[in-house]
């Protein structure tokens, strides 16, 4: 009784065929007392649990069957409107995936600038100080293994030169003295 009022998605039906291959219920009784437009075997399509591709009044759709005593429920399902379904799922999918990839990517752009160009800014502002001649600045900024390693480094050849610049002066001094 349920089946001349039932869809499988907007256009998709279901067929009720008797054991003389008559539909007895269709949608709207359209199809009643004629011969299924279904060239697969409805018998064993009911007996495999399968669907099969197969044109049906001219449109190509899915079918499925299973048994009801004597008769077989037959739903017939367009492959049109499925790959619609299958489309809309895929643009949905996209769309997440895009979303992820953005909060990802501004997560990781946030990372990045909190710590790398931090630091990277931290050592330059040093670095300046001790190019334009203040070797009594540190570099400090030690927030990974990387930037406390470069820090230290800096460091240690800004002690050096210093160690230079006083040899280099202590031995002007002793050049001079000894003129």
């Amino acid at each position: 009784s349920r089946i001349p009022f039932s869809r499988i998605g907007k256009v998709g039906y279901f067929l009720l065929i008797d054991k003389e291959n008559e539909i007895i219920c269709s949608p709207a009784e359209k199809y009643n007392g004629e011969k299924p437009d279904i060239h697969v075997n409805l018998e064993e399509l009911a007996g495999s649990g399968k669907i099969a591709k197969d044109t049906v009044y001219g449109v190509s759709s899915y079918v499925g069957a299973i048994a009801d005593g004597d008769d077989i429920i037959v739903a017939v399902y367009p492959v049109r409107e499925a790959w619609e379904t299958g489309n809309a799922f895929m643009v949905v999918l996209l769309v997440n995936y895009a979303i992820v990839f953005a909060i990802i990517f501004l997560l990781i752009h946030r990372l990045t600038k909190k710590h790398v160009v931090k630091g990277v800014i931290s050592l330059d502002n040093s670095l300046s100080k001790i190019t334009e001649g203040d070797l009594e600045e540190k570099a400090d900024f030690r927030d990974s293994i990387e930037f406390d390693k470069l820090s230290g480094g800096i460091n240690y050849m800004v002690d050096s030169l210093k160690g230079l610049i006083k040899e280099a002066g202590e031995r002007i001094d002793k050049e001079l003295a000894d003129d």
